[in-house]
């Protein structure tokens, strides 16, 4: 059985360090580095500090920060003279508490081993250990986990940014918390999806609608909120949208002393009860610091986080998008699942995820994070700078709901051009007063579906409307669908190839795949309807590609989840060049 490292911490007797200035009166060349933090802290205790003297004295615990730049460092501490002064004394003797505030000198791993079985695993801080964790990783005491990052200037305004925060913690910190709140804990959860959803099974309906979050910095919500992270979990120097929220809520920053794993394809990380200090606006070096949080503003405890790392796509030489391979749409599913489950029947703040610098496809992930909401029942509150995209999605859910599709019919179609991953291969058979021939998925009947709050324009051979978005017509032949909820058919595994399906053939599918541009539909005649008496009936599974179950990577989740609705919104906007393959926001 493997065992996760503990992180040894400043005060442990195995640490020594070398005594590079002699300040402890020892002839050897090595001392033990508590001895060594202690001396230093207990001769620079004196409330008269300045910027100089205190990156001096950080400079004696890191060497290397000799060979950066401390731009940004020294900036910060001239802008906050009073920390330097009143301040530092306090945060010395909380940094001297290390061995009474952790016993044991270590920190333990919050990582699964090999063998472990349960699903969960917890960690518990006081807010005064964390505020000496902190300190620590302020004064650079604990290798290599540490802010020196953000003493430079190569990514100035979020560096900035974070560091200014980070003194304004420590400031509340001796105001406010060590006499307020200093005994709260704050709870970490590392959780595991061990058990797969069979999307094949599940009947639910799809959410109604996406609800737009329209504060960035909104603390008045309960809601569990969602960071895009990195499987690296923690801080960072740049202006990520993980990286702004472990600045702007300094607590969360202590994560990097106990994730020693990165997270798994199927993990996430939940932190409950952390406070927001500052507030920002912008996105990578453009972020930027607009204020702080009110302290009374919020109750804190009832805050939570939830890191979930989604995978970074590549660009393809050959124009496929990589958001819709099998294994791209399997694991972020299982992703998706482990986190969403947590808030079952609750509502969580998220947005484009892994759509900035990881290059997903703003409309499959959303798309996958609707199917995952469905079948937990979470209500998306959605932060994105279009409300166009909030509309357009809306508008697409409130048509799907319209026809009754479900998260079932969804599960059960195509992921991608050509490509099947799917577990059946049952075709589906319309059974009608006027026979009509065995039916597979995804031939289809277009029409141009135009949003409730657009007006209808009509529609040329080279024209399209830029408020419309391309849906199937579901023709009476779709009957069974819409209002035989009882028995749901399997659907056909045999999927389009990379070629323009066939749209002479009227189908049963609403969403096996999006409509193409004006140019492309189908202009020739349909023979009339045949009666509306229809039912839907399964015919046995063709000889060959057969559904035995998938594992945990195949077939968590039968991938296509996301088929339908992926294909639903991602072909038309391929099609009619509203979509590059990869979407930064």
């Amino acid at each position: 059985m493997s065992v996760c490292e503990e992180l040894f911490l400043p005060s442990h007797p195995s640490l020594i360090i070398e005594d590079r200035l002699s300040l402890c009166g020892n002839e050897e060349d090595s001392v033990l580095k508590w001895k060594f933090i202690t001396h230093l802290l207990t001769t620079r205790h004196q409330s008269n500090q300045t910027p100089a003297s205190i990156v001096e004295l950080i400079s004696c615990f890191c060497p290397n920060l000799s060979c950066l730049s401390t731009t940004v460092l020294y900036e910060v501490l001239n802008e906050n003279l009073q920390f330097c002064s009143y301040y530092w004394p306090n945060l010395v003797n909380l940094a001297l508490k290390l061995p009474t505030l952790f016993p044991t000198h270590t920190i333990r791993s919050l990582d699964f081993t090999d063998n472990d079985e349960e699903e969960i695993k917890l960690y518990s801080l006081t807010r005064e250990q964390i505020a000496c964790l902190l300190v620590h990783m302020f004064l650079c005491t604990i290798d290599d986990k540490n802010f020196s990052l953000w003493y430079e200037s190569s990514c100035y305004n979020p560096s900035k940014s974070y560091l200014t925060v980070l003194i304004y913690y420590f400031q509340y910190y001796v105001d406010f918390i060590r006499d307020n709140d200093n005994s709260r804990s704050i709870l970490f959860e590392r959780h595991r999806l061990q058990r797969n959803v069979d999307w094949k099974l599940c009947k639910k309906p799809l959410i109604k609608q996406l609800y737009q979050q329209d504060d960035l910095n909104d603390i008045l919500s309960t809601n569990l909120q969602l960071i895009f992270a990195n499987k690296h979990i923690g801080y960072g120097q740049y202006g990520t949208q993980e990286e702004a929220h472990c600045g702007m809520s300094t607590e969360l920053n202590v994560v990097v002393l106990f994730m020693n794993r990165d997270l798994r394809d199927n993990e996430c990380l939940v932190v409950h009860g952390i406070q927001t200090f500052g507030q920002y606006q912008g996105y990578g070096n453009d972020l930027k610091l607009i204020g702080f949080h009110s302290s009374t503003a919020c109750d804190w405890s009832r805050r939570s986080y939830v890191f979930a790392d989604a995978l970074e796509m590549n660009f393809s030489e050959t124009n496929e998008l990589e958001d819709l391979k099998e294994y791209n749409l399997t694991r972020e599913l299982a992703k998706i699942s482990c986190t969403f489950r947590l808030q079952q029947d609750k509502s969580l703040n998220t947005g484009h995820f892994g759509c900035g610098a990881f290059h997903g496809n703003r409309y499959v992930k959303i798309v996958l994070q609707i199917l995952v909401a469905s079948f937990y029942n979470v209500q998306l509150h959605f932060y994105s700078s279009s409300k166009a995209f909030i509309d357009e999605i809306n508008d697409l859910l409130k048509y799907l709901n319209e026809k009754q599709i479900n998260c079932y019919i969804v599960a059960n179609s195509v992921a991608d051009d050509g490509t099947t991953i799917l577990a059946s291969s049952t075709s589906v058979v319309i059974e009608t007063t006027t026979p009509v021939a065995t039916t597979h998925l995804p031939n289809v009947s277009y029409s141009t579906f135009t949003p409730s709050n657009a007006t209808t324009k009509p529609q040329t051979n080279n024209t399209e409307s830029s408020t419309s978005i391309a849906q199937p017509i579901l023709t009476s032949n779709t009957a069974a669908f819409t209002s035989n909820s009882s028995q749901e058919p399997a659907i056909n595994s045999t999927f389009p190839s990379t070629s323009t399906p066939n749209l002479s053939v009227t189908t049963i599918s609403a969403i096996s795949t999006i409509g193409p541009t004006a140019t492309e539909t189908n202009t020739t005649s349909q023979p009339p309807p045949p009666s509306p008496t229809t039912t839907i009936t399964q015919v046995p599974p063709k000889q060959g590609r057969k559904f035995d179950g998938l594992s945990f990577v195949g077939g968590m989740i039968l991938v296509v989840g996301i088929g339908a609705l992926a294909y639903l919104v991602v072909k038309y906007l391929r099609k009619s060049g509203k979509l590059p393959y990869s979407t930064l926001r």
